[in-house]
């Protein structure tokens, strides 16, 4: 059975101008993220119903970072994968260059 992923329908490379612009946003809603974060996220103070409000609304800009994350991570996962690969051949341990790594983290540092 042959395993292979047809991703052109998500990104056509890494350097087409949607996965160019997707990185760019991704970033701009991290940073715009971790800001509100810091701004909002304070503890005490607060009523229960204003905690829940800025929890939800917390919670909505982490999806709209999460979807367009989720799609470049997914990209750069499954084009890295074995099974991209052509047959025979198999992806170093180690990565050639780490430049994807450093802006897909989440924000703060938190665990994927």
């Amino acid at each position: 059975m042959e395993m292979t992923w047809e991703l052109e329908s998500l990104y056509p490379s890494f350097g087409s101008e949607k996965y160019r612009e997707n990185r760019m946003r991704a970033s701009a809603l991290a940073q715009d993220l971790k800001e509100w974060a810091a701004q909002h996220l304070q503890e005490g103070g607060r009523s229960r119903v204003e905690a829940l409000r800025t929890l939800e609304t917390f919670l909505t800009r982490y999806d709209a970072y999460r979807s367009i994350y989720l799609c470049l991570f997914s990209y750069a996962e499954l084009r890295f994968s074995i099974f991209w690969r052509p047959a025979g051949t198999l992806p170093s341990r180690k990565p050639q260059s780490s430049w994807a790594l450093r802006w897909i983290r989440p924000p703060s540092g938190g665990r994927r």
